[in-house]
């Protein structure tokens, strides 16, 4: 596994469901360069997008994705892993889960050459509290 994280905003969600994302994700990742095909990479690589969004990418140097299974593959309980236990349900939840706080899943693939999932979720800067008393209001000493 590779890395390239990049120090980005905090992200508004709940963290189970942060977890389950990116689980799921990474899994399918990992399966797609265990299949033999591939020299074994999987890629994480983080940076500030558009706006200050969070992007996420995960990507593998596995089979890719066939170009007519494309437009199927958020589709719930399509699956090409049936034979080794897929249920088809996972970039289903994933798509979901991205949706709900706000963000977008893109995926691209090509058949030989691997599969780059992008995750881009707003991101949420805390701006850090003034020191008492900078705002003109007296403090107590």
């Amino acid at each position: 596994m590779t890395d390239h994280l990049e120090s980005v905003a905090l992200v508004m969600a709940r963290p189970t469901r942060l977890l389950q994302l990116f689980v799921n994700l990474l899994r399918n990742a990992l399966e797609a360069v265990n299949d033999g095909t591939g020299t074994g990479t999987v890629r994480v690589r983080t940076h500030t997008g558009e706006a200050g969004s969070v992007v996420i990418e995960i990507g593998d140097d596995g089979p890719g994705i066939a170009p007519e299974h494309m437009q199927h593959v958020f589709d719930p309980f399509f699956s090409t892993k049936r034979s080794t236990g897929g249920t088809g349900v996972g970039l289903t939840i994933c798509r979901r889960i991205v949706n709900d706080v706000g963000g977008r899943l893109g995926l691209a693939s090509r058949p030989g050459a691997g599969t780059t999932v992008t995750v881009t979720l707003p991101g949420h800067r805390v701006e850090p509290e003034p020191p008492p008393g900078s705002d003109g209001t007296p403090t107590r000493q």
